[in-house]
């Protein structure tokens, strides 16, 4: 199945109906999920970001998929370095922080103790302060914000870094600093 999958990955093009068609490879072999990431961080400059494109489309369909790969998840994803990879996971992660607090999936189903949120939070500040494109920063702005509901210091540390990056930054990175700070700022 591995091969199958690499094969997959190899023939997918950025057409959303391609990376569609590969991740119904993966909804419908979940044993995919663990080889998927494992392609996601290999550092595989031909399957790597595909991979990364096709998690997401993973977890926007069944993000609990992703659950028993979490701590695998959490490890590598710090250390990606292809903004092509980045902006895929970034958006797994703001959709594992809306699951949890937007639509509210119980501790049972996503566990995310302090440990998990920490490292989410480190990821995601890391990825906020790097020079890579805006829309992992944007994601990872939302991340934070809802992080910061559990974890006191975010947000002061949140507002800080956007206040001190949004003027040299892109509208759109502008425009959700703004969005993020009218709801976060005393």
């Amino acid at each position: 199945m591995y091969d199958q999958l690499k094969e997959a990955l190899l023939s997918t093009s950025a057409l959303r109906e391609d990376q569609k068609h590969t991740s119904r490879l993966v909804l419908e072999n979940p044993t995919l999920v663990k080889p998927l990431l494992e392609l996601i961080f290999s550092n595989d400059a031909e399957v790597s970001h595909k991979a990364a494109w096709i998690l997401e489309f993973v977890c926007k369909e069944k993000l609990s998929l992703l659950f028993q790969h979490l701590d695998y998840f959490l490890t590598h994803a710090g250390k990606l370095q292809e903004s092509s990879a980045i902006r895929p996971c970034a958006k797994v992660i703001q959709l594992m922080c809306e699951a949890r607090y937007v639509q509210e999936i119980t501790m049972e189903v996503l566990y995310l103790p302090r440990k998990r949120k920490e490292k989410l939070t480190e990821i995601c500040f890391d990825w906020l302060i790097a020079d890579i494109k805006v829309a992992p920063k944007a994601y990872s702005i939302y991340s934070l914000y809802w992080l910061g509901k559990d974890i006191d210091w975010i947000y002061p540390a949140l507002i800080a870094q956007l206040k001190k990056d949004a003027p040299d930054q892109s509208a759109g990175y502008r425009a959700t600093a703004r969005k993020i700070l009218k709801k976060i700022e005393p």
